[in-house]
């Protein structure tokens, strides 16, 4: 009898890209669904409620039980052992500062010689410090949540097919889809500011996928997320 540890993975590239597909369907079309209920009107109105009491509790709930289910279907157990909590605590510290160095000096150097604005980091700012439960689902539900669903799940299902790099791309073309708070009327200013958020994804599959633990890439998504809401905030206050 074949042991269940070491099966193989089910299928192949397309297996994993078919599962990630519908993992994404599911996730865009709960939350669309949310957001038309929450609040009726254009789909990238800046007065969305991001969150609040009138929040739809069941379809996230429904959400995360077809996802459970699929990831179940079509995960296979790990074959490459988990690094320690140490060693992925080390270098989620290191992208972290890595990126409020390198990356957001970048982007700095960048919005000066494109003379660009940044309307979605300042309007989350706001919106989180105007809602406790926007602030909690920022720093704690959006860490956790979208950590677990493009990298626990969505990319692992490239990663343990041996596609890691694609795997990654895939993953953070979806994972940056989903940022539309950085869309914006001027071209120049939605690539910039999208395309931070894509490299930012590759960076959190690194991790994972270099540590195999899911507490490397939360912990900095965490410390960026807290970052910016508080340069959001600085710059609400200094305006």
């Amino acid at each position: 009898m074949q042991d269940e540890t070491n099966r193989p993975p089910q299928g192949g590239f397309f297996a994993a890209l078919s599962g990630y597909l519908l993992m994404l369907a599911l996730l865009i079309g709960t939350t669309l669904s949310g957001v038309m209920l929450v609040e009726p009107g254009p789909l990238l109105n800046t007065d969305w409620r991001l969150g609040g009491t009138e929040i739809v509790v069941w379809l996230p709930a429904l959400l995360a039980l077809a996802l459970f289910a699929l990831w179940r279907r079509l995960e296979s157990p790990p074959t490459v052992p988990s690094s320690s909590a140490i060693t992925a605590l080390r270098r989620a510290l290191v992208v972290y500062f890595g990126w409020i160095t390198l990356g957001w000096l970048g982007l700095i150097l960048l919005a000066w010689l494109l003379q660009l604005e940044n309307p979605g980091g300042e309007l989350m700012s706001e919106l989180a410090f105007g809602n406790p439960w926007i602030l909690l689902f920022v720093l704690i539900g959006a860490p956790i949540g979208e950590e677990l669903l493009f990298r626990r799940m969505g990319y692992r299902l490239f990663l343990q097919r041996g596609f890691p790099l694609t795997g990654a791309v895939i993953v953070s073309l979806g994972f940056t889809m989903l940022h539309v708070q950085y869309l914006s009327p001027r071209l120049v200013e939605t690539v910039v500011y999208m395309g931070s958020v894509f490299v930012l994804s590759l960076l959190m599959c690194w991790l994972y996928a270099s540590t195999r633990r899911l507490l490397a890439p939360v912990l900095a998504h965490f410390l960026i997320n807290a970052t910016t809401l508080l340069l959001g905030l600085v710059a609400m206050q200094s305006a």
